[in-house]
């Protein structure tokens, strides 16, 4: 299957690749996703990415990087964190699904997942970085679970040296999302993002990376 939540596919099954090239560029950016479907969270990627062979998909990965470049990794997660029935199953394992010590637990379990598939792709660990996101504010004062996640990234962020993290709360606010209708269909209550805030965030989110 090509995602997690979906059923097997039954063949025959036919698939193509494109790719364009400017070679007269000489610097940029490959984008990849990994891991992308609703209703997940850390604990639900952790799990999945333990059972896959990410040796391969990281050799495809660092090809276009010419074996030297860095490779940045952005983890974003926290919505459905909150709703975790399951233990964590990180490194200390164990920690009930929705609070803040699962929500760390499950972080770095899974950055040291990816860092192994990385170095058995031939990566270096100085060439692979993560990079934190925990989910945008639903209110004003925020959710104490998201408040929470975001104190368990930036203190995982600051242990571990190829790691760093940003905090969308801070990037546009709440009011600003209710405001500019940023939340899905205009409804501020909504834990969804309309196409405008995707965009919106996703420029200031490039913007603090690039920074």
């Amino acid at each position: 299957s090509v995602s997690p939540v979906n059923s097997d596919i039954k063949g025959p099954f036919f698939a193509e690749l494109l790719e364009a090239e400017n070679t007269a560029r000489q610097s940029g950016i490959a984008y990849h996703t990994l891991y992308a479907a609703g209703g997940q969270s850390l604990y639900d990627m952790l799990k999945t990415l333990r059972e896959r062979n990410l040796t391969d998909y990281f050799q495809q990965v660092r090809a276009p990087l010419n074996g030297d470049k860095r490779c940045v990794v952005i983890i974003n997660s926290g919505l459905n964190d909150s709703h975790e029935k399951e233990k964590s199953i990180g490194p200390k394992g164990g920690f009930d699904g929705k609070s803040r010590d699962a929500y760390r637990d499950n972080l770095e379990g899974l950055t040291a997942c990816l860092e192994k598939g990385w170095l058995a792709a031939g990566g270096q660990r100085e060439t692979i970085h993560f990079v934190f996101i925990p989910s945008h504010p639903l209110s004003t004062p925020d959710d104490e679970a998201l408040v929470s996640y975001r104190e368990e990234a930036v203190s995982l962020s600051r242990k571990l040296p190829n790691s760093s993290y940003v905090l969308m709360s801070e990037l546009v606010s709440q009011r600003e999302m209710a405001e500019k209708k940023y939340y899905d269909k205009g409804v501020s209550s909504s834990p969804h993002l309309s196409k405008e805030g995707y965009e919106a965030l996703s420029k200031a989110v490039a913007k603090a990376l690039a920074e």
